[in-house]
């Protein structure tokens, strides 16, 4: 603002004394465009005339020429009949075909030139009559050719030559309207060149009348402009010391000239002192990231004739050594001209706003909690540290810490407790690293080191430590002392090492191994790791039954469960099985996926879609009258969920479905280790109808012991035994001994895995209520039960 302002002052001053020839030259200019647009206006209209008369002179040639091509073709035909000489008869036709071709090239090259309404009715007139005398013309050809003479000169006086006249005629017609139109094109350029005179007249006394008027301006003008620029300069010098900024303007040797009081105070230098001191004496300024004394920035700015900003953040050092963070621009003071006068610099103290700033970026990169890096940071360290490692083959190591008690106290004594146990922790750790080493809190009770040029001995001496030092330190709250372990995943990193997403989703399942190992561990990742690859595996799951879950991916199959020995049992039961579908439309089975889920906890999640799926279907099959009950499998975790009984609860008054419909089975594992919960949620919906199955029954090892206290319907014999039931007497005793059992507390029987009509025909001579497997039926997809049920035609209302 400030150059830009001196800079405008000297180019007023320079001003004023070119203002009255400017003026002047101006009203000659004006004079000058007068003339030049009249001469402009006469050469269009002279063009345009021209133009015209060329395109009428054409137009008026081709016509003629149609004319002549048309009198010479009757003038030929009249020959060929009058002249009984064979060879002269053809040179005569030749020259009616040339004329023919005249008259139509002419008559083309007139079509193409831009014809008026008039213009073309009259070629459209005279088209039809050619197109009437061409075929009487040949006619006449003919009777000559044939030796009919006579005929042929009858023809041709009669019909050809008056048809011939009538294009003639209407060919003349055109010329003649070609000719008014050169007349009316003729009056109309006289009415232009009489216009364009009154418009050059017009515009000269325009012109005189503006050059009066801007001649009296300019002398008033520049009268008015001597006054102003006195009083811009005083004002200039008021605002100089008025302004908020520091300013300083030297001559172009460098010399101060004057500055105003922010600048007395910023450099410590009065204005009275510094008189005939050059710039670079009171204004030192050095750069904040190398400390080094910059150029004199007015120096600069005279030399190259340009704006000079710092290129980084810059620090004035006053001539009391005190320091002020600055910004600041430098500029040449020149003339329009462009020779230089000086040079001005404007700055101003930043202290506030850049330490704010270091603030802002301190806190965007760090841990509030701890004073740890944060995970974003951390990041782009590890970043970093991958592309060290690749172009110059250093080795790095990554550890992935979790602390092991840190959910307990947390729970017990408050997040104020586990805040400080953070803290302490962070400190602990920082303790036992290098200077070049990188530690950050990545979340919650997570830590992330990063160690540079370590090897994986070191690092595992060194994570060894950390484990003892973290053990060793007890923490204390509120007279309560916690023992706090680690565990540790630590990954190698080189070369060859994958992404940085890669690389933390190793740590993280490294760390997580640790945990599964005992807690309080190390674990290092190698890719030959047959636990971390399993692990990996699972947590790859995860991601695929996320994105199931997201997609709609879960399909629901049935398999048909049929009595064997119950009488009377009109009921038709049907297990639902759970799939996943890829995205290729293949089934994955659960075992597969299962494992995973209940490691992660969502089966919960999973059991909900299948009940929704189920009591969807339940719906519509009880709306048609089908007397059909499902049979649906509940997790283990699903049953120590609180909110799960609830949602089952919920799900029934939703849907109007009739509890006694349906049938859940739980695994004898599952209602063993929640037996409580197991029992709590049998009886509540033992209360609105539902039946229970005891499934895998005879897995667990104290199964006897524990079935009096679950009040189930069924017992579902683990397959394990019922497999080779014909072959394996043990397995044929433990059946009938479980078929026993249950007959004595009333309970029902389901053997799975019946793969044969011989163990079929087993199961019933035991006793066994009820059989499901491959020779029943094998499972199939819920959607096409509605169809096998019609083919059977079981239905109730039937």
């Amino acid at each position: 603002m400030y150059p830009k302002l001196l800079n405008r002052i000297i180019h007023k001053i320079t001003q004023t004394k070119y203002l009255i020839s400017f003026g002047f030259s101006l009203s000659f200019g004006l004079f000058a465009l007068v003339i030049l647009l009249g001469v402009q206006q006469i050469d269009r209209t002279h063009d345009r005339i021209q133009s015209i008369v060329d395109k009428h002179n054409v137009k008026t040639g081709l016509i003629a020429q149609m004319m002549t091509a048309a009198r010479e073709r009757s003038l030929n035909l009249y020959h060929i009949v009058s002249i009984n000489d064979a060879f002269e008869r053809d040179d005569i036709f030749m020259e009616y075909h040339k004329h023919a071709a005249e008259f139509g090239f002419a008559r083309t090259q007139l079509i193409k030139m831009k014809l008026s309404d008039q213009e073309l009715a009259l070629l459209n007139t005279q088209s039809r009559a050619t197109y009437a005398t061409v075929p009487i013309q040949e006619q006449v050809i003919d009777l000559v050719n044939a030796d009919r003479i006579k005929q042929a000169y009858a023809l041709l006086v009669n019909t050809a030559i008056p048809s011939q006249n009538r294009v003639i005629e209407t060919l003349h017609k055109l010329s003649l309207l070609q000719q008014k139109s050169a007349e009316d094109i003729a009056i109309q350029n006289e009415l232009r060149v009489k216009e364009t005179n009154s418009l050059i007249v017009m515009l000269s006394f325009f012109a005189l009348a503006l050059s009066i008027f801007i001649a009296g301006s300019v002398t008033r003008r520049a009268l008015r402009s001597e006054n102003r620029l006195l009083i811009k300069k005083e004002l200039a010098d008021i605002t100089l010391q008025s302004i908020g900024d520091a300013v300083i303007t030297t001559d172009k040797n460098g010399i101060i000239k004057d500055m105003n009081a922010i600048a007395e105070y910023l450099t410590g230098w009065q204005k009275t002192t510094s008189d005939k001191v050059k710039l670079s004496h009171i204004f030192n300024i050095k750069c904040d990231s190398t400390l080094c004394l910059l150029l004199d920035p007015v120096d600069e700015a005279m030399q190259t004739q340009s704006i000079v900003t710092p290129e980084t953040n810059a620090t004035l050092i006053r001539r009391d050594d005190k320091e002020f963070a600055i910004e600041y621009t430098a500029a040449p003071i020149c003339d329009p001209n462009g020779h230089l006068h000086g040079g001005i610099i404007v700055f101003r103290d930043v202290t506030p706003m850049r330490t704010m700033a270091l603030q802002l970026s301190y806190q965007a990169s760090h841990d509030a909690l701890t004073g740890l890096l944060n995970r974003r940071e951390f990041e782009l360290r590890l970043e970093q540290a991958l592309g060290h490692s690749r172009n110059e083959h250093q080795a790095q190591v990554l550890c992935y810490l979790d602390l092991d008690q840190f959910k307990i106290i947390n729970d017990t004594c408050g997040h104020i407790a586990g805040d400080e146990l953070l803290k302490q922790i962070a400190g602990r750790l920082k303790a036992q690293l290098r200077d070049s080493d990188v530690i950050a809190r990545l979340g919650g009770d997570e830590f992330g080191i990063l160690l540079e040029g370590c090897s994986i001995e070191r690092a595992e001496r060194l994570t060894n430590k950390i484990l003892n030092t973290v053990k060793q330190n007890r923490f204390i709250w509120d007279n309560k002392s916690f023992e706090v372990g680690v565990s540790i995943g630590v990954v190698p990193i080189n070369y060859m090492s994958g992404t940085i997403s890669d690389i933390l989703s190793a740590a993280d399942t490294a760390c997580y191994e640790a945990k599964d190992q005992g807690r309080n561990r190390i674990h290092i990742y190698t890719t030959d790791d047959d636990d971390l690859a399993k692990r990996r595996g699972e947590m790859n799951w995860v991601h695929r039954i996320t994105h199931a879950l997201d997609n709609d991916k879960f399909v629901i199959a049935y398999q048909e469960i049929v009595p064997l020995t119950e009488q009377g049992v009109n009921k038709k039961y049907y297990e639902l099985l759970v799939r996943l579908k890829n995205d290729d439309g293949s089934l994955v089975p659960p075992m597969a996926f299962i494992p995973a889920a209940e490691r992660f906890n969502m089966m919960p999640i999973i059991d909900k879609v299948v009940i929704a799926k189920a009591f969807d279907k339940l719906k519509s099959l009880s709306a048609q009258k089908y007397d059909i009950h499902f049979s649906i499998n509940i997790s283990g975790q699903s049953l120590s969920n609180p909110t799960f009984l609830d949602m089952v609860i919920e799900t029934f008054a939703e849907t109007g479905i009739n509890p006694e419909l349906v049938m859940f089975e739980i695994t004898e594992t599952a209602a063993i280790a929640n037996l409580s919960r197991a029992i709590r949620f049998i009886q509540t919906l033992k209360g609105l109808g539902c039946e229970f199955a005891l499934d895998d029954f005879g897995s667990g090892l104290s199964s006897f012991a524990y079935l009096k206290n679950i009040p189930v319907d069924y017992l579902k014999i683990d397959g394990y035994f019922v497999r080779d039931i014909l072959d394996d007497p043990a397995d044929s005793a433990f059946v009938e001994s479980i078929c026993q059992i249950g007959h004595v507390m009333g309970i029902k029987t389901i053997a799975e895995y019946v793969e044969n009509a011989e163990t079929m025909e087993k199961l019933r001579s035991i006793g066994v209520g009820f059989a499901q497997g491959f020779h029943i039926g094998k499972p199939k997809p819920l959607a096409e039960l509605e169809t096998e049920l019609l083919d059977r035609g079981q239905n109730s209302a039937a």
